[in-house]
């Protein structure tokens, strides 16, 4: 019996959906053909719902974030009217002379979605779920005021890119992705290995429409916490 890729609470016919790694939204007004050979992982219809509600952040930034490209015309579009419907929108648009200067986004939603994506391709990879034992944090260059943590966040986002080109789901365009496992070698390096028997944990890189990156990370806390304090002493 399958489970959740999110909560592993085991699935049936009565509560098995599936979730798209990314959102479906985020491929709106992009040709069929962009739309090939998109990830999915099973779901139980409480997590599908429960992220359904927050799945536009991510579209939403996008379609902002737009330089007149034509094939994000549509996600512009949406973005637009899905933020002006908020009751908060005056408060997150700022306008200057009836021009939109900047828009806020919620970093928790960001940060919510980000981990789902996560958790979804590490099942897709390994076939289970994060480990409960596991935590998962969002590393990203820039993010600390701590330069070692900054080179951290740079050290293991060249990891990542080396040794072969990103993964996607549908499009390279709208959706790219890799992950490696933290295995310790003799020589005290790290290396990626198919199973995670050895590892110290695994990390990710999220790329949406070649804009938005993320680095991120799941491991046991003490190792997350002795990483931490080796690059602060």
């Amino acid at each position: 019996m399958s489970k959740c890729y999110n909560c592993e609470k085991p699935l049936n016919k009565g509560n098995k959906t599936r979730e798209h790694i990314p959102a479906q939204n985020t491929f709106v007004g992009y040709p069929e053909k962009y739309k090939l050979n998109r990830l999915t992982v099973p779901c139980c219809f409480k997590c599908n719902q429960e992220y359904s509600k927050i799945d536009e952040e991510i579209r939403d930034a996008i379609g902002i974030m737009n330089e007149n490209d034509e094939l994000q015309a549509d996600l512009t579009k949406r973005a637009v009217e899905s933020i002006m419907k908020q009751k908060d929108w005056k408060e997150r648009v700022e306008l200057v002379e009836g021009k939109v200067i900047s828009v806020t986004f919620s970093y928790d939603n960001f940060r919510k979605l980000h981990i789902k994506n996560f958790k979804g391709l590490f099942y897709k990879k390994y076939g289970y779920p994060v480990p409960n034992d596991c935590e998962i944090q969002i590393i990203a260059e820039g993010d600390f005021d701590d330069q070692k943590l900054n080179n951290i966040a740079q050290y293991l986002t060249n990891y990542l890119k080396d040794g072969g080109n990103l993964e996607a789901s549908g499009h390279k365009d709208i959706f790219e992705y890799k992950l490696k496992s933290l295995t310790p070698t003799e020589d005290g390096l790290i290396t990626d290995t198919p199973t995670l028997n050895d590892a110290f944990g695994v990390v990710g890189l999220l790329i949406y429409h070649k804009k938005l990156n993320t680095v991120i990370i799941a491991a046991k806390k003490d190792y997350l916490e002795s990483f931490s304090k080796e690059e602060r002493t």
